[in-house]
């Protein structure tokens, strides 16, 4: 009879990291229309003691400001679809176009209000749980998850994305 040993997660396995462009801002709402934006999640990964090459991805986090309220037929605040789209780089890739493509996605989403700067606005937030789409998580390499800022998103007040999820040594 064979025995295998399980080890069990402690804090220094769970990964957390915001996606950020090559500055270090994790802050989306850039013009990505001429020269399109990377946000990766490379620098977090890279600050560990050891550096985070693999990891049991969990969830997808985001929050998007949408104005007053949420039109399904543009993305986020701006009063049209975007034209590229933003390119998100996991198992594939998928493009997102408008705010439904947004909330399709999404395994949880909600649409509320809030302030940013001052200013009442409408969001959408909600996370995409890889563990109801996959059962386990989904094993990636961290430097193949990428979102890709194509159009201009400097009208849109608040766009972040992050990801969690136990590392793989």
């Amino acid at each position: 009879m064979t025995t295998t040993k399980i080890k069990q997660i402690s804090n220094e396995d769970i990964f957390l990291a915001d996606f950020k462009n090559s500055l270090g801002s994790r802050k989306m709402n850039v013009n990505g229309s001429v020269t399109p934006m990377i946000f990766d999640l490379m620098e977090d990964a890279n600050s560990y003691p050891v550096p985070v090459e693999k990891i049991n991805l969990t969830t997808v986090d985001f929050i998007i400001s949408c104005g007053s309220g949420v039109d399904l037929t543009s993305f986020g605040g701006l009063s049209i679809a975007l034209t590229n789209g933003i390119k998100f780089e996991i198992d594939g890739i998928k493009v997102f176009k408008d705010n439904a493509d947004i909330l399709l996605f999404a395994s949880d989403s909600t649409v509320s209000s809030g302030k940013v700067e001052g200013q009442e606005v409408g969001f959408i937030n909600g996370h995409w749980d890889t563990i109801k789409t996959f059962q386990n998580g989904l094993v990636c390499n961290v430097a193949d998850l990428k979102i890709i800022i194509q159009d201009d998103l400097t009208d849109i007040k608040e766009f972040r994305v992050c990801a969690s999820g136990t590392k793989i040594y």
